[in-house]
């Protein structure tokens, strides 16, 4: 994004920067797992918020939608109180390689 107006490409950045051809390494939101950094290198966009570290009461669960900003989700409304939840995820259908029954 420039000045969040925009999207464009690595190279149309290094363009837009009056360097073209110039190699641009673009860092994505940081998601801790462990303590540690994952790797995420397939995020176009970095996370709209901040948020954590949240401790997840007993008995409620963390949800998180597909779409980082844009889900109103865990990181909006906190904990689900496990009671609440009705159905059961039987299938993944993404990513296509790990299309499935959940085991």
């Amino acid at each position: 994004m420039i000045d969040g107006k925009r999207r464009m490409e690595k190279e149309e950045l290094a363009q837009e920067l009056g360097r073209p051809g110039a190699p641009v390494t673009i860092v994505p939101g940081r998601t801790y797992i462990d303590g540690k950094v994952l790797n995420e290198p397939y995020t176009r966009e970095d996370p709209g918020y901040n948020y954590g570290p949240y401790t997840v009461p007993q008995g409620q669960l963390f949800m998180l939608g597909d779409n980082r900003n844009r889900s109103k989700d865990s990181h909006f409304w906190q904990g689900l109180e496990r009671r609440r939840v009705v159905g059961r995820a039987v299938v993944v259908f993404w990513p296509p390689a790990r299309m499935g029954k959940i085991k």
